[in-house]
This record gives structure tokens, sequence and C-alpha cells, in this order.
């Protein structure tokens, strides 16, 4: 704006339109004095870290402490926020949180003890005041799923699968093994009413369809190799947009296939072969919904070699994307056990179990650009680590409400 202009322009004007013109003037004159340390100068909000926070679950490794202990952390300060205490019983073996952060769905599983309701359950909590919202006894297990629509929850890998209905947690379909080995995980599909799971039974996938009153209908695939070998799921996971399921599977002679299905058909679109002990421990999908990021430990027989792989559904490449070579933990190696993502997707957050034995664990925080830790937590206890699971909910905000 030519402020001369506008001045010389005032001058054949009434007072009122005096006052007028002077008033823009001044609004011209703070749009355009362009100095950042001008007092008039509106200053720009600085930018202020999110502050999400985890849960860590791990039981003590003594004979005579039996307390299992749940620990909740500020990622952005590192420090410990509050502990649970759970005197003899076995802490959380998943959590998984409802779109807002607002709910809490966690599961626990341990043994075959006489007293189910002692060690295997399923409960809801208000994730900011700790209430118990519904419980679910003698259901319990090691992996626990939300459906996209908030309405049903999965809870798998244990001696039984259960369905159940939100939100007060009503059985709609068990499934149980007496013998063979445990239920897999089981996965919902995004946008339709189905879910994956496999057997230790059977050396194959079920798909199931389900409504709101249970399960409708199970239908049975056996799973092959390309070669044509017959090979036994061991994890598997749906893509967000849901129109692949990726597969982990394991064949005797110690070696296991990566493969990435058709949801409808099943057909194997991509396959990849690795050594037994890669094994993939977890699928852990980025918020880009094209990258699954999946955390392997070699375990007794190959130690100090854990790692992350990824693979991009859009380039149809796996490969690693971090290995123990990489990241240095004093005199410890890397030992990933299970991955989140804050909802910005710039950081990792990696439950570090320190290696194949008990000696404690830590929480990594990885920054996605640079692949370098940032942070480091450490468990101040001998411990086995059991779950983590990243809380949705910026607490900085949470302030301010």
């Amino acid at each position: 704006m030519n402020v001369r202009k506008v001045i010389l322009w005032s001058k054949t004007l009434s007072s009122e339109a005096l006052m007028l013109s002077a008033a823009l003037v001044a609004v011209a004159l703070l749009v355009s004095c362009g100095d950042d340390d001008c007092p008039a100068c509106p200053k720009p909000e600085e930018e202020v870290e999110p502050d999400y926070h985890v849960l860590y679950s791990y039981a003590f490794v003594s004979e005579t402490d039996t307390r299992r202990l749940v620990h909740e952390y500020s990622l952005k300060t590192g420090a410990l926020v509050r502990m649970h205490h759970y005197n003899d019983v076995f802490p959380f073996n998943d959590a998984v949180f409802s779109e807002d952060g607002s709910l809490t769905y966690y599961t626990r599983m341990f043994g075959d003890f006489d007293d189910e309701s002692k060690f295997k359950c399923t409960w809801i909590t208000n994730t900011r005041t700790g209430d118990t919202l519904a419980l679910s006894y003698g259901n319990g297990g090691e992996s626990v799923e939300l459906s996209t629509d908030g309405e049903f929850l999965l809870v798998s890998r244990s001696s039984r699968l259960t369905l159940f209905s939100l939100p007060d947690l009503r059985e709609l379909y068990v499934d149980s093994l007496t013998v063979g080995g445990e239920m897999g995980n089981a996965v919902f599909h995004p946008l339709s009413n189905k879910f994956y799971f496999h057997r230790g039974d059977y050396n194959g996938i079920q798909v199931a369809t389900y409504g709101s009153e249970g399960v409708t209908s199970i239908t049975a695939y056996r799973t092959f190799n390309l070669e044509g070998d017959v090979i036994n799921p061991v994890w598997e996971s749906v893509s967000p947009d849901g129109k692949y399921l990726i597969l982990d599977a394991g064949r005797r002679l110690g070696t296991a296939y990566f493969q990435v299905r058709d949801t409808d058909s099943l057909a194997v679109i991509f396959e990849a072969q690795y050594e037994g002990w890669r094994l993939h421990l977890d699928h852990a999908w980025h918020t880009d919904g094209v990258r699954v990021f999946m955390p392997y430990l070699g375990g007794f027989d190959f130690p100090g070699i854990g790692g992350i792989d990824v693979y991009d559904i859009t380039t149809k490449v796996l490969q690693p994307y971090l290995t123990a070579d990489e990241v240095k933990l004093d005199d410890e190696f890397l030992g990933p056990g299970s991955i989140s993502f804050t909802p910005e997707g710039d950081k990792m957050v990696i439950m570090d179990g320190k290696g194949a034995l008990a000696s404690g664990g830590s929480i990594l925080v990885l920054d996605m650009a640079t692949r370098l830790v940032t942070r480091r937590i450490d468990m101040p206890y001998y411990a086995y680590p059991s779950a983590l699971a990243l809380i949705p909910i910026d607490w900085e905000k949470e302030k301010e409400k």
C-alpha cells in the first residue's frame, strides 16, 4: 500500500473521514511493517512438542516378590507419570485405545490355572481417570484388537479366541483349543465385517464373517508357499486400506516366509524367504498407511542380532530398516519386541527387551527422519518386558481443557 497517497487523499475529506483514513493508515503500517522486532506486530505462537504417554508392562523376576507392575511414562520428558500395581496376578499382555484415546482396552493371560478369573481377563477403563468400565473374567489373551467402527473387540493368542461386542464386553463368539497349541492372533478387516485368525492345530488361515449377533460363517484356507509346501501362519495383519493380508509363517528346518496376500481371494502377491530366527514378532503399520514395520529377535541361539524390517505396499519391497549394529546401547544390543507410532508418525516407540535374556527392558524413542534414538527410558528393575502401548492423547493439550 502507498501510504503517501492515503495521507494526501485524506486532506480533502471531512473530519470523520479523516479519522477513518488515519485508522486505515495505522492498519496499513502494521500490516506492512515487516519487522520481526516491531512491538506492535503479533508474535507467532511457539509450537509446543506434543506430550504422549506410553504404557509399559513387565513382571518382576523374583522368587520372593510376586508383584506385577505397569508403568506410564511421558515420551516428552522421560519421567514416570504413574505406576500401577497388581498383586498376585499377571500384568496386561496387550492394550489398545479408542480413536480419541479416551478408552483403554486391556487383556491379560497366563497359564492354565484353575481360577481363570484371576489370570485371564479383558477389561475396559477410562484412560484419563483409570476407572474400570467393563470387565470379562476368563476371557484373556496376549493380543487385543479393536474394530474400525469401535463396536467390536477381538482377544486372541491364548487357548481361546473371543469376539466381544462393545461397550459391555458381551461374548458373541468363542473358539478354543484344548490341545495343539494356541489360537493365533486375530485381526479385523478395516472396511468389512470380517476377521482373520489361525489355529495351532491347523496350517492355514481362518476367515470369519460376523454381525451384531456373532459369527455367521468361517472359511478355512490351507497356506502354502509359492513352491507348494504347507507353511504354518505365525503372525498376520491387514493393511489400513483393507486390500492386503500380511502373513509371517514358519516351516520345518528353520525356514520362515513373509507373504502379502489379497484379502478377498487370499492369493499370494509377494513372498520372501528368510532364516527362521528372523521371524517377525509383531506388525506395526505406520500412520502413512503404506509401510508395515516388523521387529525380530534372534533368540538364545542368535543373540545380538535383533532388528526391524519394513515392507512398503506401494513399491512391494521388503528390506531391513534398523539393525543391532546401527543402534548402540552401551554394552547391550537391540532387542525389539513391539512397536508404536506417535499420531504424527514422526517418532517410533520401541519396546526393547535387551536381547533374548530377561535382563530388564527399555523404551526407545526413534526419530523417523534420522533413524536415531533420541530418548531411552530404562526400567528400574530386573524384569521380563511384557507389553507396550502408546496412548494417543496429547497431554499438553489435555492440561488446557
